[in-house]
Order: C-alpha cells, then structure tokens, then sequence
C-alpha cells in the first residue's frame, strides 16, 4: 500500500431486525502517509489476528447512501464465478484493476 492509493471499503450483508441490509460500497479514501507500525487494536476481529500496519486515510467519495455490492460482480474480474461472489471476498483486502477502481468510483459518485 503506498502513498496516494484507493482504498474502497466493503460492507458485509447483515440483518437488522427484519431488514437485510448489503453488502455495500460505503466510501473510498486515499491513503495519505506510509505504513506506520503500531500495538494499539484499532478494532476487534473474532479471531486472534492482529493488524499492527495502519495508514491514515482521507475521504474521497462518500455517496449519501451506500452502492449495492452486486451489481458491481458483473464487471469484477477478480470474481471469477459470479454466482458465488461472497468466497472473493472473504479476505483482507482484494486489489482492483485501474479499470475496475474507475468504474467502481464513478458508481461510487452517482450515489452521490
């Protein structure tokens, strides 16, 4: 991860009360400084892993309400069988090709 990166963050699909509520895009930032190391949690995982690398971020696009994660598959290339598109996501972090990044921002600004 390097200065001047977008990061996009990723809401799991969950169930409040009676309302099913994602998977969603809720905002891209950018990274705006190196790595640093640090010991402090920053938040709990319900394993024992750590993540001792943090960045600061900033804010790029926020949409008034969050973009629905599925009508992104289609154009994902990193989802190679479309009808199970949760298994790609069950890791830290996926990297996107810049035509990918493009085209999840401009949907990212038309929630705007």
């Amino acid at each position: 991860m390097n200065v001047g990166d977008i990061l996009v963050f990723y809401t799991k699909q969950e169930r409040e009360n009676d309302l099913i509520v994602g998977p969603s895009i809720v905002g891209a930032y950018k990274v705006v400084s190196e790595p640093n190391k640090s010991k402090n949690k920053v938040f709990s995982s319900s394993s024992s892993k750590t993540f001792p690398f943090l960045v600061n971020i900033e804010a790029y696009v926020l949409p008034e309400k969050p973009l629905d994660f599925k009508v992104l598959v289609p154009r994902l290339s990193f989802i190679e069988h479309k009808r199970h598109w949760g298994c790609y996501l069950q890791r830290a972090m996926v990297k996107l090709t810049e035509e990918e990044a493009a085209f999840v921002i401009s949907q990212l600004r038309l929630s705007t």
